[in-house]
């Protein structure tokens, strides 16, 4: 973003009214109404109606990749839905829901090889790639090497190469008008699922995995939670941004910000003012706002009334805070006082042992993916005719003591400079992909998820593979229309 005006090209300017809330030109239609969307609601639809039709949605999504780039990384986004989606709903868990995620991945990452990169991508994003891709060779033969359960190191250390390459190469390899339509379905996807919650607030099968925790239509608060902060930082800086301020953002920002509270999920809920101060600052930081002639004065009284209309709220309501608070922190547990309390009982033991398994193998780790316990070395879903691990789920806490206890402190540092890489890159495409990327990345500070790709880890590389590829400068930051000459009389 550190770009002039010059650098950019008129197309990547996108009216401030654009539809679902992401950078699109007049001349694109909404996509809804283009039947563009038309094989991902039929999918969805399936996913929810019935187990037959729920396994024949994933096959769907599968064929839906090979169309192109767009409809690939759109194919992983639906894969990552499906697989957090709610089992309380009609279509449950599929038959062989395991296998058929890996369909999904390998025919994403056929049709991303196969259409290639687009003439008109605006950039090619090939040391991303290629850096990108030297990790995932290092963790593989890691895998080869330390390994305690080397066919279960090597599965997630293939999964994770072909969804990080396949999302990387699918969103840098894109035209403008590929992206911004792909940008438009993601948000839009998001804004459904948090609709559609709505009526389940009051339904049991909105709390199926823990009494008093809202999961919405996923399987889990804690994915519940993350998916529903990413759309509020959205959200939010839309509100802060664009103009005019459309009251829909101001009412969906509401819902989705309710349902972070409701699921209880206290680093969701930290990530995303963690996102709002981490975009706000680096606009402030670079100057973009100054540069491109864009009135800060915009941003900075948009947020100074949320933060008084927050004052106010906390003034004249302070007991209901406190008690919210209190029950937000304690999520129903009543031996918890503090939040310290509260972090070290649901991440303390985690974290524990972590570090011991850091200490005693400093150098080479414990193995990628690997249970931090060895008697949970068990449990593993393998396929009845060949023996080959499908799924094996394990719960590690936090993600950069996780990185240092599986691949040991030389190859961690490798992971680290590879994410402060995407950081970097992310800060110039935009404060909107930016601080989705950061709510994304700030909840591995209490759930390891980035290298799961078969759940949450999904969103997040989703959501970095958005940020690290944007233009630079970014399709939400154009200039403001010159001020009309004041006549003089």
């Amino acid at each position: 973003m550190a770009t002039g005006p010059a650098t950019l090209s008129p197309a990547y300017w996108p009216p401030a009214r654009s539809p679902g809330g992401v950078a699109s030109p007049q001349a694109t239609p909404f996509p809804w109404a283009t039947g563009i969307a038309v094989i991902p609601l039929l999918a969805t639809f399936m996913r929810i109606a019935s187990p037959p039709t729920a396994t024949l949605s994933y096959l769907l999504i599968a064929a839906y990749a090979f169309m192109g780039r767009r409809q690939a990384v759109l194919a992983l986004y639906l894969c990552c839905l499906f697989n957090l989606m709610n089992h309380g709903f009609p279509g449950r868990v599929p038959s062989g829901a395991a296998l058929l995620r890996y369909i999904v991945f390998f025919s994403a990452a056929l049709s991303v090889l196969f259409h290639g990169r687009s003439r008109q991508a605006p950039r090619q994003g090939f040391l991303l790639l290629a850096f990108t891709f030297l990790l995932c060779m290092l963790i593989t033969v890691h895998c080869l090497a330390v390994s305690p359960i080397m066919d279960v190191s090597l599965l997630k250390s293939l999964s994770f190469t072909i969804v990080a390459m396949t999302l990387f190469a699918g969103w840098s390899w894109m035209d403008p008008t590929e992206r911004r339509l792909t940008e438009q379905m993601i948000v839009g996807g998001l804004m459904i699922a948090a609709v559609a919650s709505i009526p389940l607030i009051r339904m049991s099968i909105g709390y199926m995995k823990n009494p008093g925790l809202f999961q919405g239509v996923t399987v889990h608060p804690n994915n519940f939670g993350p998916i529903m902060a990413i759309l509020a930082i959205v959200m939010a800086t839309q509100c802060l941004t664009l103009r005019p301020l459309r009251p829909w953002r101001v009412g969906m920002l509401g819902v989705a910000l309710l349902m972070v509270i409701l699921s209880k999920s206290r680093m969701s809920l930290v990530a995303f003012v963690g996102g709002i101060a981490i975009g706000f600052l680096a606009e402030m930081f670079r100057g973009v706002l100054a540069h491109y002639k864009k009135s800060p004065r915009m941003v900075a009284g948009r947020l100074a009334a949320g933060c008084l209309l927050l004052l106010v709220l906390v003034v004249f309501r302070i007991n209901s805070l406190a008690a919210f608070y209190d029950d937000f922190i304690r999520k129903g547990q009543k031996d918890v006082e503090n939040i310290g309390e509260a972090f070290q009982k649901s991440r303390g033991f985690l974290i524990e042992k972590l570090q011991r398994n850091i200490a005693e193998n400093p150098l080479t780790g414990i193995g990628f993916g690997i249970a931090s316990d060895s008697s949970m070395w068990v449990g593993i879903d393998r396929d009845p005719i060949f023996g080959l691990p499908l799924m094996y789920t394990i719960e590690k806490g936090v993600m950069p003591l996780a990185v240092l206890e599986e691949l040991g402190i030389p190859l961690g540092m490798l992971v680290f400079l590879w994410i402060a890489m995407i950081s970097i890159r992310a800060t110039r495409g935009g404060i909107v992909p930016l601080t989705a990327y950061s709510v994304a990345i700030l909840t591995n500070l209490a759930e390891s998820t980035l290298f799961s790709p078969g759940g949450m880890g999904m969103m997040i590389l989703l959501m970095a593979g958005w940020a690290a590829t944007a233009p630079p400068g970014g399709a939400w930051v154009r200039p403001l229309p010159k001020p009309r000459p004041v006549p003089v009389t």
